[in-house]
């Protein structure tokens, strides 16, 4: 999805697009500052003019505008007039970027950035950190174009600005579109909206209103998606704005390809189309090449739909914009699948699922989620302080109840001293009073050491409440990444193979049956891990510990990797005399030695051999499996056994790994308190080695 830049000038009265042609009392105020500045003294004010004047141009006159801000700078340069310079800068990109100039647009909001830095102008900061972001966005630089959007929220936030807030917000949640995370990319584009709403600013609440509709479309929330673009269409029928207008069509027109109106679809596009024709709008019209791709596939037009979708890989890859080519991808390979090239179907549908597997994907991931956690913290803490406040202003009110008492008292003691003996009343009196500030005082430092025992509870469950997150948002990624890559291969050669039936009897057939396969158990061996690593985590997995000899678990498991040894040509060595008993859970213990030759043999090369050797020391028994395939370097030894940094690497015949099964060994034997080490060398192989004790 295109990044929104919002160029928003506080000096100016006009929206950051105006008008496809300059109406008459736009000419008139051009002429009018014109004027102004042959006579005008303050070469200050010949500047802010010079930039108004830009700004009434449209972007079908940039030429002019940018004639005007250079004109702006040379002389805001000459009398070191910053606020000028800086402003002068900032449009300057805008006109650069709508000439699809990006290097020169980055670099004179670099410039403004500098310099509303040094001026401490938080406003137009958060502006041009969240059009560095959108510039920053079309190319391969994703991570940098989020980190901007994320500053620009931060200062919007802080100063509550609405500047580039609502722009920031939607720029973030596009970022969650990308990762097809709908649910958080709709919490933030429902943030942009609520500041347009506030601000009742018509043509950003109707970009917000486009992006909600988009957004419901992906979540198949078509009645809401309607309502929200029909809103959008009535708002912009106003400010017929082209590139917006685009944007519209382009929207109605997925709405009607997702709920099965082609024609209205169709007709959309070609309202879409011929206004890019008219103008330079370079990522909308690779949209509106994607979607067209997309309905012609539908209407099984599949070479026209190759063609159309060519043509949208090539437009994006120009703008090395690679966020939406898998999903061009996919349908390539359903179009290529309707034709009856299998082959090349499988390969543009393996294409397709690298998104999950792309290093930036999983950046962007990662500082999304970084991100998020910021933000929590940030909305904890603020509660805190809050809770802090009221604390404190609570004691301010019981402080002020006790000192009126306090006054109160003395006062009728007094009244009372009048009447009294004056000197025996004043003795007790002030007795009295001594024993209510004591006890007052010891009070007060039980409630300290209260508090003081409070706040170090609260900040030990912060810190074990940090640990959990960083262990279940291991344990989600897993879910998330790992285990939706099988599904997602057998989803594709399942929906192949379901759409041609004419398959079984090509030779790609058993290909196709040979990855379900593999796909499956690799995604079957993952969630086998999965639920055994959960149930050790909550504590329902039960321990059974009793006397049992560890010849039965080995050669049991040795017969059960039978066929996969014999497969690979694999020898497998146990000693003759292995009668020893170890004193743990025999469930536990089958598992370990079973990951670990299963391990062996899955590093192993065609043909080589494994040893099982078992030996004493003290009470302890030691198990070593050694094999000699590819084995590991020392960074990928540092990565073992540890749930953060899962490892995952493919066996000699390319077979999948989880990266779980050595994290539950290593839990496992610690249970039985046991022991567990590796040594390994790249190339020459592995050596694994768990003690266990012989006795309880």
């Amino acid at each position: 999805m295109e990044r929104k830049i919002k160029v928003l000038f506080i000096f100016l009265l006009i929206s950051f697009l105006t008008p496809i042609s300059l109406l008459a009392q736009d000419l008139l105020k051009i002429d009018s500052l014109k004027n102004l500045n042959i006579g005008e003294k303050d070469q200050k004010k010949v500047v802010d003019n010079l930039n108004t004047i830009a700004g009434e141009f449209s972007h079908n006159n940039t030429d002019s505008a940018l004639f005007y801000i250079e004109k702006a700078l040379t002389l805001a340069q000459q009398i070191s007039y910053a606020k000028g310079e800086a402003e002068a800068y900032f449009m300057q990109s805008y006109y650069y970027d709508v000439l699809g100039n990006n290097a020169q647009a980055i670099a004179s909001l670099e410039n403004a950035t500098r310099i509303f830095t040094e001026m401490g102008d938080s406003s137009y900061l958060s502006g041009c950190y969240n059009n560095l972001g959108a510039f920053y966005s079309y190319g391969k630089n994703q991570k940098k174009s989020l980190e901007y959007f994320i500053k620009s929220i931060q200062i919007g936030e802080a100063i509550k600005d609405s500047f580039s807030l609502a722009e920031a917000y939607s720029n973030v949640a596009g970022f969650y579109d990308d990762l097809k995370e709908y649910t958080s990319a709709l919490k933030y584009y429902k943030k942009g909206l609520d500041v347009d709403l506030h601000y009742n600013e018509s043509e950003n609440i109707a970009v917000s209103y486009l992006d909600v509709g988009y957004i419901n479309i992906k979540l198949r929330r078509y009645d809401d998606a309607l309502i929200q673009l029909q809103k959008a269409r009535g708002l912009l029928a106003e400010i017929k704005d082209p590139y917006f207008q685009t944007i519209l069509y382009h929207r109605f027109a997925t709405y009607y390809n997702e709920t099965g109106d082609l024609k209205l679809a169709n007709e959309y596009i070609v309202k879409a189309y011929n206004i890019c024709k008219n103008y330079d709008y370079p990522i909308l019209m690779a949209d509106m090449l994607s979607l067209k791709g997309e309905i012609l596939l539908k209407e099984k037009k599949y070479k026209s739909s190759l063609s159309v979708l060519d043509s949208a890989i090539a437009q994006y890859t120009d703008l090395e914009s690679t966020n939406s080519l898998y999903d061009i991808y996919k349908n390539k390979a359903k179009a290529y699948s309707g034709l009856g090239l299998h082959n090349e179907a499988y390969r543009f549908l393996q294409m397709s699922n690298m998104r999950d597997e792309s290093p930036v994907t999983n950046v962007i991931a990662e500082t999304l989620s970084n991100f998020e956690k910021e933000e929590a913290l940030k909305e904890e803490r603020d509660r805190l302080k809050l809770e802090q406040e009221l604390r404190v202003q609570k004691d301010e009110n019981t402080l002020i109840k006790v000192q009126s008492r306090l006054y109160f008292t003395i006062y009728v003691a007094i009244l009372l001293g009048v009447v009294l003996v004056v000197g025996l009343y004043f003795y007790v009196l002030k007795r009295n009073h001594n024993k209510l500030l004591e006890s007052n005082y010891e009070l007060i430092n039980h409630q300290k050491e209260l508090l003081q025992t409070s706040y170090s509870d609260l900040k030990s469950s912060e810190a074990s409440l940090a640990e959990l997150n960083a262990t279940k948002d291991k344990f989600f990624s897993i879910i998330a990444h790992d285990l939706k890559n099988p599904f997602n291969t057998m989803i594709g050669i399942s929906e192949l193979l379901v759409e041609n039936p004419e398959i079984k009897n090509t030779d790609d057939y058993e290909e196709l049956m040979l990855g379900l396969f593999e796909t499956a158990k690799s995604g079957h061996d993952l969630l086998e891990n999965l639920l055994e690593w959960s149930r050790s985590q909550i504590g329902t997995l039960k321990m059974e510990p009793r006397l049992f000899e560890i010849d039965e678990i080995i050669k049991s498991t040795v017969s059960f990797f039978s066929e996969t040894t014999k497969a690979k040509e694999i020898r497998i060595y146990i000693p003759t005399e292995n009668n020893y008993t170890v004193y743990a859970d025999y469930n536990m213990v089958n598992f370990i030695i079973r990951n670990m030759l299963n391990n062996a043999i899955k590093f192993s090369y065609q043909g080589s051999q494994i040893e099982i050797l078992t030996s004493t020391r003290g009470n302890e028994l030691i198990i070593c499996i050694k094999d000699y395939g590819i084995g590991m370097d020392q960074e990928t030894l540092d990565k073992l056994f540890k749930i953060e940094h899962s490892v995952q690497q493919n066996g000699t015949n390319n077979e999948k790994g989880t990266g779980l099964g050595l994290i539950l060994c290593k839990e496992f034997v610690e249970k039985n308190n046991g022991t567990i080490s590796v040594e390994s060398t790249k190339g020459k192989g592995s050596l694994f080695c768990i003690g266990l004790p012989m006795s309880s």
